[in-house]
């Protein structure tokens, strides 16, 4: 343990506090313990033993120690002010942090400083480059436009055009199809963005809008959804035309929740048919075709098509066009649940098919296991599914003579379990019989797979046609169909007497299921979920793809779409010059557990951030606020402000902000990530998933609870050619790369929605994390430095400056009611009052002022003000004492300056300290101050 103690010869190291209090560090090699003491003089006010390990960890201070300690102390010392003792208990700890950095060979150097860098305190380094030139726009558009669309029309690889925001990639890849006149579909995140896409006079014309069913059909209605208000044409929502007129219908009509109901087990299209929605007879309201439906038929007719990302993987749009692919914000998962209830009705059904079928033993199997689902979905711990023990099941004999030995049996026997059961529920559909039972054969598998039945053959099953709308062996559609009750095709003859339903080259789903238990702020029910991204047979072609994402992720679109990441092209990417100055905080990651604290170290964070909005609204007409979604209700959002929560800004065009304030960073669900990196690497040898974590964090006995931070360097430059590496959260392996992309990417786009590459006035971007990004950072500043009064950052007492409010009172009006200023002091007028140390503490004891001092107290601050040139001393009166002048000129300018905080110039604050030090009674920094700081000539 000796290499974790401070340096001392006799083992104990003093530290002055305040006043006349002095800390001792005493640390036992022996123990690991260190005793901490505060003495008053001789006399012991406060003492306790801790481990080092936790002194020097960044947990001590976010637990609020100091805090407690000041409070104690308090109680001993009852005549020191708190204020300033809270300040010297904190300073003296910090001290303590900075001599254990001395013994592990990281002398502090200056410059940006964070109190919960004991353990992995920032370090100094090498400057990462960051070459970036100055964009001529027009310029970049043009060379995009033609060289690099002809360049990527020609080559033969997934492409990425990386440009910053603001360049006007999505614009320019339209005008360059349209150009060309090559068939294309642009896939956006949202059908807001499709419909503003179409709209946007900067585009060409001619864009077909595909629609999902429950969207508005006329553009007015459109209007009127992304303004939030009603149509001017068609009234209020409910009243508006949508794409399928099911969803004119009321949400509680028992024929629209039928419709949905059916639509989400079996798509959309289908649930048309199987429900005869174009009967005229039944459905008159509805038509013979709807317009949702009308507008795939005119697919082929049409060269430019704007959609959502969810239909990235329906064959029909695809063969509309080469694909791009605007802004990926998620790989294209496809999430579904089941709650009890529903999985309950798959038991009763497999039960059901287990007296009917000639697979009894198998299906009993399955029954058996899903009802083992059902029950943990009832515990309040319930297992994982990994703790359950998978289904066995047998391959029947009616199969063994149609599988050859390249084929995997298992999945066989699971896809014929699955043509089974879909084909009862199809027919229960069909016959208006249906109670409900889900289609949930998929979910049921990957459950099966993760609680340790072979999860690849679990996998091929999901991934294989069932054999009742299409042929599983070429896929024909209309050719397929029953014949004497048995499923066959014209086509290829493929019949299910005789033919398998996988091959020895059925692709793999990637999907997982897991056991979904809400914590109880979520208002929802236990659910077995499922995940699934589409398979790479689902995806376009890569090399007929083009992706347009300003914080790209090449080895994630490599996974996404089965290739090798080195066969990924990026164009664009070198970084643009910004005209911004962008300031970011080095003491804390600040994600919203830490942000939304019940506590006073969660209450003061929240209000250091408020001063920073605060201060931002005060001097720029317009500031963009980001923060968590929930986050909001937390902060008093000025009406010259706009809250965006993450993830909601990408796209997004906010350049007349002059300002953006990002509040903390995000933090995905890992065990989500952990999820989406599993599934990415479904069938591949060359993904690594990790997912360990590495953090600074301990247990209560402080111990690591994983492995180290990784250091990352800032794109940061101190004007010495020094940097600064910050010890950050990271996991391994792709589950980090999703992290990064996740936060790090995530505060990129966030920076650039008011459009620092091409603004003509430079923006302001206040970075409230330490969290590194490939942004270049001008100032690096605590916390405190951005938040807290000027004053906090010099050795001028607060309570001081706060008493010559009073003082300047006296000047311009006389001070508090009821008090006569000219009883008690020498002289006063409109400019300055003259009195002795009696005087001013007459006057902190009337009734408007807080003050409860001794004369004493006045007279150390009156001397101390008169250090830096605030009061001047003058002549000593017999039997009266010392007379003291204060002049309202210079009180007025100290107290603007001192009083409050100043985000933009916190390297002016730190050169502010450095003058005032030498001030030696003059006035020379509150002159210098005045030019730098533009102090107004207002009076308070």
């Amino acid at each position: 343990m000796t290499e974790n103690l401070p340096p001392s010869n006799d083992r104990t190291r003093t530290y002055p506090v305040v006043s006349d209090l002095t800390l001792a560090v005493t640390p036992d090699a022996d123990t690991g313990e260190v005793t901490l003491r505060i003495f008053r003089n001789d006399e012991e006010l406060y003492t306790e033993s801790t481990k080092v390990t936790t002194l020097y960890s960044g947990n001590w201070w976010s637990e609020g120690n100091p805090e407690r300690i000041t409070k104690r102390v308090a109680e001993a010392a009852s005549d020191v002010d708190v204020s300033t003792l809270r300040t010297g208990i904190r300073g003296t700890f910090f001290e303590v942090g900075v001599d254990r950095l001395a013994t592990k060979e990281i002398p502090w150097t200056g410059g940006p400083r964070s109190q919960a860098d004991g353990e992995f305190p920032i370090k100094e380094c090498v400057p990462p480059e960051r070459e970036a030139e100055s964009i001529d726009v027009e310029q970049r558009r043009n060379e995009i436009q033609n060289k690099r669309y002809d360049e990527w029309q020609n080559g033969d690889r997934l492409e990425a055009w990386v440009d910053d925001p603001g360049i006007g990639k999505t614009t320019t890849a339209a005008r360059a199809a349209s150009e060309h006149n090559h068939p294309h579909v642009f896939y956006l995140p949202s059908h807001e963005n499709a419909h503003e896409f179409t709209n946007d006079s900067a585009k060409p014309d001619g864009y077909h809008h595909l629609k999902g069913p429950s969207q508005p059909r006329e553009d007015c209605c459109m209007d009127a959804k992304m303004n939030d208000e009603p149509c001017d044409t068609h009234g209020d929502p409910e009243d508006w035309p949508r794409m399928c007129p099911a969803f004119q219908r009321d949400e509680n009509d028992p024929i629209r929740q039928h419709y949905e109901a059916t639509a989400a087990e079996i798509g959309p299209r289908k649930a048309h048919r199987e429900l005869a929605l174009h009967s005229e007879h039944e459905h008159e309201w509805h038509g013979e075709r709807c317009a949702w439906e009308e507008q795939f038929d005119d697919l082929e007719d049409e060269e430019r098509i704007v959609t959502v990302q969810n239909y990235l993987a329906v064959p029909s749009v695809q063969s509309a066009g080469f694909a791009i692919v605007d802004d990926i914000q998620n790989l294209l998962e496809d999430d579904e649940k089941m709650v009890a209830r529903e999985l309950e009705y798959i038991v009763r059904t497999l039960d059901t098919l287990a007296d009917e079928s000639s697979m009894q033993a198998q299906y009993q199997a399955l029954s058996h296991f899903a009802a083992d689902v059902v029950g943990q979905l009832y515990e309040p711990d319930p297992d994982s599914l990994s703790d359950l023990k998978p289904p066995d099941i047998e391959v029947p004999n009616r199969l063994q003579d149609r599988i050859d030995d390249e084929q995997d049996a298992l999945a066989e026997t699971l896809a014929w379990l699955q043509h089974g059961y879909d084909e009862k529920v199809r027919s229960d559909i069909s016959r208006g019989e249906w109670d409900g039972t889900p289609l949930g054969m998929n979910i049921l598998f990957g459950a099966c797979a993760e609680a340790g039945l072979t999860g690849e053959s679990a996998r091929r099953a999901i991934a294989t046609s069932p054999g009742i709308d299409a042929c599983p062996s070429c896929n024909r559609v209309e050719q397929f169909g029953k014949q004497e009750g048995k499923h066959q095709c014209d086509w290829c003859g493929w019949h299910e007497d005789e033919d398998t339903l996988t091959s020895s080259q059925s692709e793999i789903a990637r999907a997982t299921a897991w056991l979904d238990v809400p914590s109880p702020e979520r208002d929802d029910d236990p659910a077995l979920k499922y995940r699934e991204i589409p398979r790479v047979s689902d995806l376009p072609t890569p090399s007929q793809t083009l992706i347009l994402d300003a914080t790209p992720s090449p080895e994630l679109y490599a996974y996404l779409f089965g290739i090798d990441p080195d066969e990924v092209k990026l164009a664009g990417d070198t970084p643009a010059k910004l005209n911004a100055h962008i300031t970011q905080v080095t003491d804390g990651q600040y994600h919203r557990s830490t942000i939304v604290r019940d506590d006073e170290a969660g209450e003061r964070l929240r209000d250091r951030f408020q001063r920073i909005i605060k201060y931002r609204c005060d001097y720029h007409d317009r500031v963009l606020v980001v923060g968590h979604k929930k986050n909001e209700g937390y902060f008093d959002i000025p009406e010259n402000a706009e809250w965006m929560h993450f993830y909601a800004g990408r796209g997004l065009n906010r350049q007349e902000s002059d300002a953006v304030v990002v509040l903390g960073a995000p933090h995905a669900n890992i065990d989500d990530l952990k999820r989406t990196a599993g599934l990415l690497a479904v069938g591949r040898e060359d993904v690594r998933v990790g997912g360990v974590e590495q953090t600074s964090r301990r247990d209560e006995d402080g111990n690591p609870v994983s492995l180290p931070p990784v250091y990352r360097k800032l794109y940061y430059d101190d004007g010495t050619g020094v940097g600064r590496a910050i010890p950050t959260k990271s996991y391994t392996g792709l589950v980090g790369t999703l992290f990064r992309d996740t936060r790090e990417s995530e505060l990129v786009q966030l920076a650039h929605r008011v459009r620092p590459v091409t603004a003509t006035k430079t923006k302001h971007l206040d970075l409230l994390t330490n969290v590194p990004t490939p942004l270049p950072i001008d100032t690096l500043a605590t916390l405190t430095e951005l938040s807290d009064p000027a004053i906090a950052q010099t050795d001028l007492t607060n309570r001081a400056l706060r008493f010559m409010r009073y003082v300047l009172g006296v000047i311009h009006r006389g001070g508090p009611d009821g008090f006569d200023p000219d009883a008690v002091f020498e002289s006063r007028d409109e400019e300055q009052v003259i009195g002795t140390v009696s005087a001013f503490h007459e006057l902190s004891q009337s009734d408007r002022c807080d003050f409860d001092v001794t004369g004493d107290t006045i007279r150390n601050w009156l001397n101390e003000l008169a250090e830096y040139g605030l009061v001047e001393k003058g002549e000593y009166k017999q039997r009266e004492g010392r007379l003291y002048t204060a002049t309202g000129s210079t009180l007025e300018k100290a107290l603007l300056l001192l009083s409050n905080n100043w985000v933009s110039k916190v390297d002016a604050v730190r050169r502010l300290t450095e003058k005032m030090d030498e001030a030696d009674g003059s006035l020379q920094w509150l002159e210098w101050a005045d030019e730098v700081f533009e102090l107004p000539e207002a009076s308070l």
